[in-house]
């Protein structure tokens, strides 16, 4: 089994409704909608910029530094809990 980097879903590799190679790696896709949103910003994906299908009510993403709080993946309106 191989997780979708888009929704997380895990899926049979030879059942994958897509696939991309990028590199020497081969990254499976459970739709052709989910391989469409990774072909938009496959370095996101890659290298673990999005959430990979959590909900964003779910999700809770921390910043890179304690004193500055710079998260270059986080974008839009964030909270800060002190």
């Amino acid at each position: 089994m191989v997780k979708d980097l888009v929704c997380g879903m895990e899926i049979d590799p030879a059942n994958a409704a897509a696939t991309r190679q990028i590199d020497d790696n081969t990254y499976y896709f459970c739709s052709q909608h989910c391989a469409d949103t990774f072909d938009a910003d496959p370095h996101a994906y890659i290298h673990g910029g999005k959430d990979n299908g959590a909900d964003s009510d779910e999700k809770e993403v921390m910043a890179h530094s304690a004193t500055t709080g710079y998260n270059p993946n986080l974008t839009g309106p964030v909270t800060a809990v002190l």
